[in-house]
Formats: C-alpha cells, structure tokens, sequence
C-alpha cells in the first residue's frame, strides 16, 4: 500500500498527544520507512512511536493488529505496546486517518537481505517464536487473516523448517569445534 502525504506536522502531532494520551512532547522524528507515516516521538520520559496510516486503513483492521500484538506480548514475545488513548481506544482518528502510539522498543531495522549470518540466525529465532506463539492464537482463521498473511498449515510449516534450520546449526557448530 503506497503512503500518503501525512496530515501531520509538528504543532498538531503535540496537540493530539496531549488532548488524547496527555502526554507533553519534546521532540519529534519523522522516520521515513514502513507501511505508514512513522514519527518518533520523545516525552520528558519515554519514547514513542506514532503511526499515522493511509486513509484505506481500517478501525477494524487496527483492533485485529493490536489484539494480535497483546496476545505476543503475553506469550512473551518483545513486540511494541499499544497506548490507550484517554477514550480507552488503541488508535485515535483525524482528518479520517487512524493513528496509534506505541511505546518504542529497543532495536533496530535492516534492509531485506542485508544480514550477516548471525543476523538471521537471531531473524530467524525470532520468528520462529512468534510463529510458535501464533499457532495458539484463536482469531486467524478469520476474515481472511490467512489468506492474506498466512496459513495454519503454513505456520506449522514453518516451525517444522526453523527446528530443523535449529537443528542443523547446532550440529554445525558442534562438528566445527
């Protein structure tokens, strides 16, 4: 989905913090990468990061996202956490665009396939584990979640590869010693 031009500048991302989430704003990043208009946001406290998305972005769509994301972190994958608006909302709507806040977690992006060797490994792991966390997870089967992203066949799939991928590794490095 191409980005649109945001809606937002610096003067109206700090009154829609404050009168939403009453959170005071320092100083705000826009990061040019991903499937939305991407600020980094910094309070006297925390860092944030909102998300403004395309008109075509849909509440419901928002809400599946942020269950999904709340069911990894309980299964104890580091995922970024939605911030409840004051309405006790996960997103918040202007000029008919959805925008959420997450807290910004620790980390770092790459270019697809720019990664060393170990890089993919901890990829990989990754993966793996939100792969595992996601086959116990109840709502993907509908509204075409599957079709669109994956299936359970193909999860399962993929847990079977990354043991084996595992597997493998850890032969390699013992045969390397």
């Amino acid at each position: 989905m191409e980005i649109q031009k945001s809606n937002l500048n610096e003067q109206i991302i700090k009154a829609l913090i404050n009168k939403n989430y009453g959170i005071e704003i320092m100083e705000i990043e826009k990061i040019n990468r991903g499937t939305a208009n991407i600020f980094k946001i910094k309070s006297n406290d925390k860092v944030y990061i909102l998300k403004e998305f395309s008109e075509g972005r849909t509440e419901e769509s928002v809400i599946k996202e942020t269950n999904i994301i709340n069911f990894l972190k309980e299964k104890g994958i580091d995922v970024p956490v939605y911030i409840k608006s004051k309405q006790n909302s996960f997103y918040i709507k202007f000029e008919n665009r959805i925008i959420i806040l997450q807290e910004c977690i620790d980390g770092y992006t790459m270019e697809n396939n720019t990664g060393d060797y170990q890089k993919t490994i901890e990829s990989a792991k990754i993966l793996g584990k939100m792969t595992q966390a996601l086959k116990d997870y109840e709502g993907l089967e509908e509204d075409g979640i599957i079709e669109k992203w994956f299936s359970k066949e193909s999860l399962e799939n993929g847990i079977i590869k990354m043991e084996d991928l595992i597997n493998k590794l850890n032969l390699d490095k013992r045969s390397s010693r």
